[in-house]
């Protein structure tokens, strides 16, 4: 039965030429299998490999470059609802960079197709925070997940054994989420695993509100300052700048160092490429 499952894997990545596969509920699978497989399509060509999974982090030695961000995504709901604090955010990402084996990550989204079906949609569940939140999944550590029709503002709840068709006359999600692509893609400190920088904590006033980091790759930095509170903050934020400098999405031009307003679930995002 395995050799059959691995021949199946592997005819698709020979013969279709597919980059990667995405595993369901891969935990539940032995993960040696999952090592043989991976290790027969690698010979193959490189392939990425994602696992629906979050609790068996063995999954990420050898067989998986990536899982799914659960936790996080449960916390960024949270928050959306009041119930849970930037601090706590903080918290779980430091908790998984030492968690993860070196160069894996994970998965971060704002819904899948789960969630979108069974928990309703990002904008039931993360009203007025959903953009905000959206972005942060791009500038974390991990690899941002596009779910289908979130470009298009998909606003319903799909069926999930029946055909339900996107509306795709609406596109006024489009030029954010490419702006977020183009950021992610530019600036190689916002890149995966080993390719990427690690996150770094900049201190705040504002601890309980304000998500504040930043990412270095060589001579590649993204400061970021997120809102993640319902509430008007003013912020005084280490952030180790100088002058002038351009907001990543707005082009706003932010003079720095100084004490920054930002509204509720308003996001400041500094890249800075040499």
């Amino acid at each position: 039965m395995r050799e059959a499952m691995k021949d199946a894997l592997e005819f698709w990545v020979r013969e279709a030429n597919i980059d990667g596969y995405r595993c369901d509920v891969a935990g539940m699978v032995p993960i040696d299998f999952w090592e043989d497989a991976s290790e027969a399509l690698h010979q193959i060509k490189p392939v990425f490999m994602l696992a629906e999974d979050e609790d068996e982090i063995c999954l990420l030695n050898k067989a998986f470059n990536a899982n799914y961000g659960w936790a996080l995504h449960h916390l960024l709901n949270e928050l959306a609802q009041g119930t849970a604090k930037a601090s706590d955010l903080q918290a779980h990402i430091q908790e998984q960079q030492q968690k993860l084996p070196q160069g894996a990550f994970s998965m971060q989204f704002t819904t899948n197709h789960d969630e979108n079906s069974w928990n309703g949609t990002v904008f039931e569940r993360m009203g007025e925070a959903y953009p905000t939140l959206a972005a942060l999944t791009f500038v974390v550590e991990g690899i941002p997940l596009i779910y289908t029709g979130q470009e298009a503002g998909l606003n319903k709840q799909l069926q999930f054994f029946e055909k339900d068709e996107v509306d795709w006359t609406d596109l006024s999600m489009t030029k954010f989420y490419q702006q977020l692509i183009q950021l992610k893609k530019n600036n190689p400190a916002l890149w995966n695993g080993k390719a990427g920088g690690q996150m770094s904590y900049l201190t705040t006033n504002k601890p309980d509100q304000v998500l504040a980091f930043k990412r270095t790759l060589g001579n590649n930095s993204v400061y970021a300052l997120f809102n993640l509170s319902n509430n008007t903050v003013d912020i005084q934020a280490e952030m180790e700048l100088e002058g002038d400098f351009e907001d990543a999405l707005t082009g706003e031009v932010l003079t720095l160092p100084t004490k920054l307003e930002l509204n509720p679930w308003a996001y400041r995002i500094i890249s800075v490429n040499q």
